[in-house]
Protein backbone atom coordinates (compact mmCIF):
# COMPACT_ATOMS: atom_id res chain seq x y z
CA UNK A 1 0.00 0.00 0.00
CA UNK A 2 3.06 2.79 0.85
CA UNK A 3 4.30 1.81 -2.74
CA UNK A 4 1.36 2.27 -4.30
CA UNK A 5 0.44 5.20 -2.57
CA UNK A 6 3.94 6.75 -2.99
CA UNK A 7 3.43 6.47 -6.72
CA UNK A 8 0.38 8.65 -6.89
CA UNK A 9 1.97 11.33 -4.16
CA UNK A 10 1.96 14.17 -5.87
CA UNK A 11 -1.74 13.50 -7.64
CA UNK A 12 -2.70 13.29 -3.96
CA UNK A 13 -0.97 15.66 -2.33
CA UNK A 14 -1.90 18.35 -5.69
CA UNK A 15 -6.16 17.10 -5.39
CA UNK A 16 -6.34 17.12 -1.13
CA UNK A 17 -4.31 20.17 -1.05
CA UNK A 18 -5.84 22.35 -4.02
CA UNK A 19 -8.80 19.74 -5.17
CA UNK A 20 -7.80 19.93 -8.66
CA UNK A 21 -7.97 15.93 -10.30
CA UNK A 22 -5.43 15.17 -12.86
CA UNK A 23 -6.81 14.09 -16.06
CA UNK A 24 -6.11 11.27 -18.45
CA UNK A 25 -4.95 12.96 -21.45
CA UNK A 26 -4.85 10.89 -25.11
CA UNK A 27 -0.96 10.36 -25.32
CA UNK A 28 1.12 8.49 -23.30
CA UNK A 29 2.17 11.44 -21.19
CA UNK A 30 4.71 10.65 -18.04
CA UNK A 31 2.83 13.35 -15.99
CA UNK A 32 -0.25 15.41 -15.88
CA UNK A 33 1.04 18.10 -13.69
CA UNK A 34 4.45 18.65 -14.86
CA UNK A 35 4.81 21.11 -18.58
CA UNK A 36 4.86 18.79 -21.55
CA UNK A 37 6.76 17.65 -22.93
CA UNK A 38 7.77 14.97 -20.57
CA UNK A 39 7.86 11.44 -21.81
CA UNK A 40 9.37 8.84 -23.64
CA UNK A 41 9.82 9.74 -27.55
CA UNK A 42 10.85 7.25 -30.25
CA UNK A 43 13.90 7.34 -32.06
CA UNK A 44 15.21 5.70 -35.14
CA UNK A 45 17.50 3.14 -33.18
CA UNK A 46 15.05 3.30 -29.78
CA UNK A 47 13.52 5.66 -27.35
CA UNK A 48 15.11 8.86 -25.22
CA UNK A 49 12.86 10.50 -22.38
CA UNK A 50 12.39 14.48 -22.53
CA UNK A 51 11.48 16.40 -19.53
CA UNK A 52 10.36 20.05 -18.99
CA UNK A 53 11.95 21.77 -22.30
CA UNK A 54 11.00 25.07 -23.15
CA UNK A 55 8.57 24.62 -26.13
CA UNK A 56 10.75 27.69 -28.24
CA UNK A 57 13.77 25.97 -27.80
CA UNK A 58 12.53 22.39 -28.86
CA UNK A 59 10.62 23.52 -31.44
CA UNK A 60 13.74 25.21 -33.04
CA UNK A 61 16.18 22.14 -32.04
CA UNK A 62 13.50 19.64 -33.27
CA UNK A 63 12.80 21.91 -36.76
CA UNK A 64 9.44 21.67 -35.57
CA UNK A 65 6.83 23.94 -37.52
CA UNK A 66 4.29 21.91 -35.34
CA UNK A 67 5.74 22.55 -32.14
CA UNK A 68 6.46 26.15 -32.86
CA UNK A 69 2.71 26.88 -32.54
CA UNK A 70 3.27 26.24 -29.06
CA UNK A 71 4.94 29.94 -27.76
CA UNK A 72 5.25 29.37 -24.11
CA UNK A 73 4.85 26.93 -21.05
CA UNK A 74 1.05 28.08 -20.87
CA UNK A 75 0.15 27.27 -24.28
CA UNK A 76 1.80 23.90 -24.61
CA UNK A 77 0.22 23.24 -21.00
CA UNK A 78 -3.02 23.91 -23.08
CA UNK A 79 -2.10 21.44 -25.46
CA UNK A 80 -0.52 18.45 -24.35
CA UNK A 81 -1.76 15.93 -26.62
CA UNK A 82 -0.64 17.95 -29.70
CA UNK A 83 3.04 19.19 -27.95
CA UNK A 84 3.19 15.21 -27.27
CA UNK A 85 2.75 14.06 -30.93
CA UNK A 86 4.68 17.03 -32.22
CA UNK A 87 7.37 16.02 -30.51
CA UNK A 88 6.76 12.19 -31.34
CA UNK A 89 6.50 12.78 -35.01
CA UNK A 90 10.11 14.37 -35.17
CA UNK A 91 12.29 12.09 -33.00
CA UNK A 92 11.98 8.94 -35.14
CA UNK A 93 13.76 11.17 -37.72
CA UNK A 94 17.59 10.43 -35.76
CA UNK A 95 19.22 8.09 -33.66
CA UNK A 96 18.89 8.56 -29.87
CA UNK A 97 22.86 9.44 -30.01
CA UNK A 98 22.32 12.26 -33.14
CA UNK A 99 19.19 13.97 -30.96
CA UNK A 100 21.18 14.09 -27.61
CA UNK A 101 24.11 15.85 -29.16
CA UNK A 102 21.04 18.54 -30.45
CA UNK A 103 19.16 18.59 -27.54
CA UNK A 104 21.92 18.72 -24.57
CA UNK A 105 23.60 21.60 -26.41
CA UNK A 106 20.05 23.53 -26.45
CA UNK A 107 19.44 23.35 -22.76
CA UNK A 108 16.76 20.67 -23.54
CA UNK A 109 16.80 17.72 -20.55
CA UNK A 110 17.27 14.45 -22.66
CA UNK A 111 18.48 10.98 -22.06
CA UNK A 112 18.48 7.79 -23.32
CA UNK A 113 16.00 5.19 -22.48
CA UNK A 114 17.82 1.76 -21.68
CA UNK A 115 16.54 -1.46 -22.14
CA UNK A 116 18.02 -4.71 -20.52
CA UNK A 117 18.14 -7.49 -23.38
Amino acid sequence: LHTLLDSMLQELVTFLNNGVEPTRTEEPLAHVFINPPYGFFPTSDGWMAIAMADPVALATALESEALAAHPSWAAAAEDRDGVYRAVAAETPRRTTAEWLAILGPAGIWAGPVCRSR
